[in-house]
């Protein structure tokens, strides 16, 4: 129906997630991109809730051993949508986190199909009214109307598929797979260490030229994160303060007796302690900043990415036409590229 056919293309990219995650009324998480997989750069995201892989399709479908039962409390969807596979894949994460508050709409929608089958789900996700417009809202402003057409082998076709931990096991959960992989048991301190090896075998398959691959986190909301940490560390030091007779701004809250217990008492240490959560402080005001800015630079992008820019190009087309600009401009185009240096235009 109309409803399941009404799908857009969407960019891959945490900003437009950001505010997906938003519309749709999920909190206390976002998504990240993940420029590399050691161990360090995982850390400094924690908590991951599950990893999302953007591949290049080649040749016949990939036949996996799927499950044909499982979990029944595991969230496993068919994709029924076209265009969708990025979301179908980040709502793979979201609905199987119990860490993430969902919302009310995804929720509601979680609690509606239970007991259904992965197609009815996929057609459930399709029929999602909040779920569609949030995802539509950032479709390309077009001039002319395009009549899709069907991918051929000469089409670079891009998939999405979700890695989540649940109930002590991995799954690798893809749409089009009919049912969900399980990649083995693990824990909160081993999911991700399988998950990066399944993917790294995965890019191995590939020519060594082929760089077209995207990695994205489910992550805890790093902001509130942060926050938290900050607060957490300014109690100790108004604690540490006050014990040594200091000065220290009203932190709002208090500590627990297992944390004061965990403090120094002699006063040479309270002051390199103090001196120490200080440091840590001014670091995590810091990293507040650029996490801050990084949302107003996502909130400007996705501004633009909505703005309708066609009758303002409509409109400079126009006037250069009647100024006779257009073409000695596409003349002097023609010349560039024939000058321009061959291995810029290979």
């Amino acid at each position: 129906n109309l409803k399941m056919s009404n799908w857009c293309l969407i960019e891959s990219d945490p900003g437009v997630f950001y505010e997906l995650f938003k519309t749709i009324g999920v909190k206390n998480a976002q998504v990240e991109e993940l420029i590399c997989l050691d161990d360090e750069f995982f850390n400094k995201l924690q908590p991951i809730f599950g990893l999302i892989f953007c591949f290049k399709i080649t040749g016949e479908k990939e036949q996996r051993e799927v499950l044909e039962e499982y979990d029944p409390e595991l969230f496993y969807a068919e994709q029924v949508i076209s265009n969708a596979c990025a979301t179908q894949a980040i709502l793979s994460v979201l609905m199987n986190c119990p860490h993430v508050d969902i919302g009310p709409e995804l929720t509601n929608l979680k609690e509606f199909v239970t007991g259904m089958s992965a197609s009815d789900k996929g057609y459930a996700i399709g029929n999602s009214d909040v779920i569609r417009n949030a995802h539509n809202s950032f479709a390309r402003q077009e001039p002319f109307e395009i009549e899709e057409r069907p991918a051929t082998k000469d089409d670079d076709v891009f998939h999405f598929i979700a890695y989540v931990p649940f109930n002590g096991k991995l799954y690798e959960l893809d749409g089009c797979q009919g049912g969900p992989i399980e990649l083995g048991e693990v824990d909160e301190e081993t999911w991700l260490v399988i998950a990066r090896d399944e993917i790294q075998n995965r890019i191995a398959k590939y020519e060594a030229k082929e760089v077209r691959f995207n990695l994205l986190a489910v992550v805890g909301d790093l902001l509130n994160g942060i926050e938290e940490k900050m607060t957490l560390l300014k109690l100790k030091a108004k604690y540490l303060s006050d014990k040594l007779e200091i000065e220290y701004e009203e932190v709002p809250g208090e500590l627990t007796q297992d944390q004061i217990a965990s403090l120094p008492s002699e006063e040479g240490n309270m002051q390199v302690l103090l001196s120490e959560i200080q440091n840590e402080v001014f670091t995590l005001e810091e990293q507040r900043k650029e996490e801050q800015d990084k949302r107003e630079k996502w909130t400007r992008e996705n501004q633009r990415r909505k703005h309708n820019y066609v009758p303002l190009v409509l409109e400079l087309l126009k006037i250069m036409s009647e100024k006779k600009m257009i073409n000695e401009l596409y003349q002097e185009a023609q010349e560039k590229m024939k000058n321009a240096p061959k291995e810029a235009t290979e």
